[in-house]
């Protein structure tokens, strides 16, 4: 009786899609669907219940009398509730659609709808409305783009720099270095340029080293006194020789920095003469150093080349020699060679590596290196999350320092133990985590993502609400190539992940409303080139993720 009182519904509405009418969405919307309809034991993946199908009902109704903000809340209201629902995820993207102003938006949802109904006969209209919808989306970035001069001129005078500001963020986000660097070359632009560190780098990752180095440069030629911005820019420079083999380079680069900026280059040539297997190149950095941390950084990186190659004494021995004070640097290498003891299966010394490890952590717990802790923290969280324990990663990793600021405020390690957990129920051999096998583990990654609801601020989790959606995504593919759950269901939430990134941040995620907004107060102007970068990086995003799953797609039809 619902499905059919929806199907009713649906066809009083008619579908008609900015002049693009689906005259059978109305049996796709409400027919039941065995495939993503059926009842699941896994928790984070609901049905329909009878509340998601008011909402949906209160959703039509709100749309038939067009107002759309209230319908896409309540269409929203019904997805949370039953997550891989066909008739709650076609009419998201409608009424988006409908709404106007977020084409982008709009097409995720559908694409969605299409993830959990690839076998709809009204797919192929689906599909090309999505295509138009792709194409409106890289019309409104060139629009937005090619109004700098005129955004610039109308908002007040006190705003144009930022908005100035904002477009070579803008340009830099649409992978046009040179227009951002253009940008900062103005003599009207009394902005401070730090942000040609970034410029510097696209061009060096471009292959374009001359003009990387020209950013740099001018940067330098803007400082006053203090060097450091333009350090961090040459640095950014030998970062990406150094990853892409250009060693050589790197070290010529590597002369020019003169105050800050040089630690980041150190580590990346460190690390690419450990990917040709040249100990030795490694090992002459040390002449170069001229700090503790410099140091540090080098043999931290001998350590983990020797632990790769199963030398674990000559590895913990260079850990050994590491100045004392360099704990964070002491850490990571000993997760190079935890990392050989788990290969090698010696699980007492593994265990013992993760203990000293601790203990490394634990003299840099009080320090200014607050960041720095974090993260290395979080990585070794991950490894012995995944080689050795879940429960030791969080009681020593994660627990052990909750009350510091970043953990307070930041479920990532939370969230990487919950992978960790899923990646563990496809392990061939437990190790030792025994009780980590199949649907076991993925309990237990539920149970942790469930608790990271305790310990930090809800405002604070939205943020990260795609990290989220990704974990649930890994867990449901997990146990789809187990068969123990539908690929499509890991699909679809790979489009809400995707949904996410581009809901961020409603204030200015609806393009008509913004514009609207701004004629009242054109300070508002300026957001106009973030909507622009923010909707590229989005649509990269879409591309990445549709090609990713549109074999996957012909598959399923096929079987």
């Amino acid at each position: 009786m619902n499905d059919f009182r929806e199907k009713a519904a649906c066809t009083a509405i008619g579908f008609i899609l900015m002049g693009w009418l689906i005259p059978a969405l109305s049996c796709a919307l409400g027919a039941s669907d065995p495939n993503t309809e059926k009842k699941t034991s896994l928790p984070w993946l609901p049905g329909p219940d009878t509340q998601a199908r008011q909402e949906l009902k209160e959703g039509l109704q709100a749309a038939q009398e067009g107002r759309w903000p209230v319908a896409i809340g309540r269409f929203k209201a019904a997805h949370e509730r039953s997550f891989v629902w066909p008739p709650a995820l076609f009419n998201l993207g409608w009424s988006c659609d409908k709404a106007g102003g977020q084409p982008l938006r709009a097409a995720i949802w559908y694409r969605a709808y299409l993830a959990a109904r690839p076998e709809a006969s009204d797919a192929p209209a689906v599909r090309r409305r999505i295509n138009a919808l792709l194409a409106d989306t890289e019309q409104a970035i060139s629009r937005i783009m090619g109004m700098e001069e005129e955004v610039c001129r109308t908002v007040p005078a006190k705003d144009s720099g930022g908005a100035r500001l904002a477009y070579a963020d803008a340009w830099l986000g649409l992978d046009r270095p040179d227009k951002a660097l253009e940008i900062a070359k103005r003599p009207d632009l009394n902005l401070s340029l730090y942000w040609l560190i970034d410029v510097a780098r696209k061009f060096a990752e471009q292959g374009q080293i001359g003009r990387a180095r020209e950013s740099a440069q001018y940067l330098r030629g803007t400082e006053t006194w203090d060097h450091s911005n333009s350090g961090f820019a040459f640095g950014a420079i030998a970062e990406v020789q150094a990853k892409t083999g250009d060693i050589e380079g790197a070290l010529k680069t590597l002369e020019e920095i003169t105050s800050a900026g040089r630690e980041g280059a150190f580590k990346a040539i460190a690390g690419a003469y450990l990917t040709k297997g040249d100990l030795a190149g490694c090992q002459s950095l040390m002449t170069l150093t001229s700090t503790d941390y410099e140091r540090s950084l080098v043999m931290s990186a001998l350590a983990c080349g020797l632990a790769e190659r199963g030398n674990t004494a000559a590895a913990l021995d260079m850990v050994d020699r590491m100045p004392d004070s360099e704990g964070i640097c002491r850490a990571m290498a000993l997760t190079a060679v935890l990392r050989r003891f788990y290969l090698e299966k010696n699980w007492h010394e593994a265990q013992s590596c993760s203990h000293r490890a601790v203990r490394e952590l634990d003299k840099t717990a009080l320090s200014h290196q607050e960041k720095e802790h974090f993260d290395a923290a979080c990585a070794l969280a991950r490894l012995v999350a995944e080689k050795l324990k879940v429960a030791w990663a969080k009681e020593e990793f994660v627990t052990r320092y909750e009350n510091r600021y970043f953990f307070r405020v930041n479920p990532t390690p939370w969230y990487d133990l919950a992978r960790a957990a899923a990646k563990k129920a496809e392990d061939k051999e437990a190790g030792m985590d025994p009780s980590m096998v199949g649907y076991d583990a993925a309990q237990e990654a539920w149970k942790i993502l469930d608790e990271v609801k305790q310990r930090i601020d809800p405002n604070l989790l939205d943020l990260h609400a795609e990290e989220k959606v990704l974990c649930l995504r890994d867990l449901t593919r997990t146990l789809a190539e187990k068969g123990e759950a539908s690929m499509a269901w890991a699909e679809v939430l790979d489009w809400m992940a995707a949904a996410v990134e581009v809901e961020r941040d409603k204030a200015y995620g609806d393009l008509k409303s913004l514009e609207t907004s701004a004629k009242e107060d054109n300070s508002r102007y300026r957001l106009l080139p973030v909507v622009a970068r923010d909707w590229h990086l989005a649509l990269k995003r879409f591309r990445q993720t549709d090609r990713k799953w549109n074999d996957t797609d012909k598959a399923r039809l096929k079987q």
